[in-house]
């Protein structure tokens, strides 16, 4: 699995480097079509851990949800 949208700042299983390291200015991707996408796949399980915002440190959802297509696998927040 690849792990996506993980992030040194949420002290996870996986690094994909700070998330400042990985914004960009303008997105080239169907945002909708791309959500739609994600929530519609399958759900790996829950963590009772809080999901931090990687930006402002501040915490988003008490808990979250892990998702994959089989390939890739992300948090739903």
């Amino acid at each position: 699995m690849i792990p996506i949208g993980f992030f040194s700042e949420m002290h996870l299983y996986a690094d994909n480097g700070t998330v400042k390291e990985n914004i960009v200015d303008e997105i080239n991707y169907d945002r909708e079509k791309v959500i739609s996408y994600l929530e519609k796949q399958k759900r790996l399980g829950g963590c009772p851990r809080a999901g931090i915002d990687c930006v402002t440190g501040k915490e988003i959802t008490p808990s979250f949800l892990v998702y994959s297509d089989g390939e890739n696998e992300w948090c739903d927040f």
